[in-house]
């Protein structure tokens, strides 16, 4: 089973109907999150029956249903600083293997006190698969493996022309500029102040 919790926000909708697109067997996914009515509405919504599950982050004692029968619970419910935590820990605890949407590189960081009781448990914890770090991240993996002993540094630039985001993301956004005075450079973990530097 495949747990998207946090399914009716602007992300979680686009995961659930991707899901949706691949031929996984019926009964595979269940959509979780705090309204009933709009996830009933996101169900009507897909090709097959799914499974609903009403959780709530700010409740942690609604979440531990989200890891019945679950393999892979996919998290898109943030601010993931305030709200991701328990989340994690109950993944690692209940051996579910764990994706979520965060850039918020602070919780990023605190999530690797769980990778003991994961693996353990034979699970991963993989935090920020969103499209902003996961490509970036497999892209410079790709550079890294051509180029070899070539490569000093990877810069992954962003460029954003217009359009708008969604409340969750300028929430995260928010959290991760207020909590996230890391960066990762030469392999370790420094203080850094968040966008401190910019090109043109």
């Amino acid at each position: 089973m495949i747990t998207l919790f946090g399914a009716t926000g602007y992300t979680g909708r686009l995961i659930a109907h991707q899901l949706a697109s691949l031929s996984l067997p019926a009964g595979s996914i269940r959509l979780a999150g705090r309204s009933l009515e709009k996830l009933k509405q996101l169900a009507s919504e897909l090709p097959y029956k799914t499974e609903i599950n009403t959780a709530d982050a700010t409740i942690p004692s609604t979440l531990p249903a989200l890891f019945k029968n679950t393999r892979v619970l996919i998290n898109c419910a943030g601010p993931f600083t305030d709200l991701g935590e328990p989340v994690v820990a109950l993944a690692a605890i209940h051996g579910a293997h764990y994706l979520d949407t965060t850039n918020e590189l602070g919780f990023v960081h605190r999530m690797q006190s769980y990778h003991q009781l994961a693996v353990s448990n034979q699970a991963a914890i993989v935090p920020a698969c969103g499209f902003e770090i996961a490509f970036a991240d497999c892209a410079a993996a790709l550079l890294a493996e051509q180029l070899g002993s070539q490569l000093d540094a990877i810069d992954v630039i962003y460029a954003l022309s217009g359009g708008n985001s969604s409340r969750g993301t300028r929430l995260s956004a928010i959290r991760s500029l207020g909590t996230s005075w890391l960066a990762y450079r030469g392999g370790d973990w420094v203080s850094a102040v968040p966008c401190s530097s910019t090109r043109t």
